[in-house]
């Protein structure tokens, strides 16, 4: 059921500029809209073509129907998802496997961000994780792409495989031309800990290469929520492992999370929603050093693809402990 009231604003001959109010169950509600020609509303337009669903009906301009546009209902970001998977070959969703090796496709998406130590040294160091989410950006965490007098900024990209002491012939290197760090990060906290790289030319889509879409929903999933890096599988940073692990947590609500960082200098201002937790009830599985700026993802039924919920972030200096994890919220 779909409810709609159009107030107009100026006249009642001015269709197009009437207030629409759209409670829409599918969406959740509450949103507004404004009341405009159909082939002017691409969000309906395509709600519309791609799932046969009716857009909320205003009245008609001549004989085109004018409807409720809600340009909250199709983001960019979720239109552009959509035309990457019709371009894409249909993939079989992986099988979810907690803290164990990820198999070659399993996560197309994932980046490993390369750095060197001097300029000129051919030693790369994989020290952090990303998500591809277009042809020429990377996803990851502002900390893993600041420069600091700790760490430069990384100088490469890999994509397209699990292993990186053995990448295979499949896997595709890229420079780095820009990084674009949240206006408002600062290395002294983890607040706004998200990034974006652009890379020095358009990535050629593979079975071992695709984007992730952004999880764009207000409602995150408590369960199925899964991450995956190129971090430390024990305490330590020689546990350290060259194939891509994957594990599957649980969401928890930031009131607990906040009790567990209540002295940690970096989280001074509490946990807050622009950030998600995350843990493993079982002590068993959680993300460590070196997963910093790889995905928090789920499976959802729109999409052959993951849909990134959040950017991993800060944690306890002890993986797998009681401490959940913090990841910066994409939505």
């Amino acid at each position: 059921m779909v409810l709609s009231v159009c107030v107009l604003v100026l006249t009642a001959t001015l269709v197009a500029s009437a207030v629409c109010a759209v409670l829409p169950i599918l969406y959740g509600g509450g949103r507004k809209g404004l009341c405009k020609p159909l082939s002017q509303c691409e969000p309906a337009f395509q709600k519309l073509r791609q799932e046969r669903i009716k857009p909320v009906h205003c009245s008609f301009k001549g004989f085109e129907e004018v409807v409720c546009c809600d340009d909250e209902i199709l983001r960019k970001s979720e239109l552009a998802c959509r035309e990457y998977m019709n371009e894409l070959p249909l993939r079989v969703n992986p099988f979810i496997r907690g803290g164990d090796d990820a198999k070659p496709g399993d996560y197309p998406h994932m980046a490993a961000l390369g750095y060197v130590d001097s300029p000129g040294s051919s030693q790369v160091e994989w020290k952090c994780g990303g998500s591809l989410i277009s042809d020429r950006y990377v996803l990851t965490a502002a900390h893993c792409v600041a420069d600091t007098t700790r760490r430069k900024p990384p100088v490469t990209v890999l994509l397209g495989t699990v292993d990186l002491d053995n990448p295979g012939f499949l896997a595709e290197k890229y420079h780095i031309k820009k990084v674009i760090l949240h206006p408002e990060y600062s290395t002294a906290t983890v607040y706004h800990d998200i990034a974006l790289i652009e890379l020095d030319r358009t990535v050629k889509f593979s079975e071992n290469i695709q984007p992730a879409c952004l999880y764009t929903k207000s409602d995150i999933p408590e369960f199925g929520l899964e991450v995956t890096g190129w971090g430390a599988t024990r305490n330590g940073r020689e546990m350290k492992t060259p194939i891509l692990q994957t594990a599957t947590l649980r969401l928890v609500p930031n009131d607990k999370c906040n009790a567990s960082y209540v002295s940690e200098r970096r989280v001074n201002r509490g946990v807050q929603d622009i950030m998600l937790c995350a843990g493993d009830p079982q002590r068993q599985m959680d993300t460590c050093g070196g997963d910093s700026g790889g995905p928090l993802q789920v499976k959802t039924t729109e999409t052959t693809a993951y849909s990134i919920v959040g950017v991993t972030s800060f944690g306890p200096s002890a993986c797998g402990s009681a401490t959940p994890g913090i990841y910066t919220r994409v939505n």
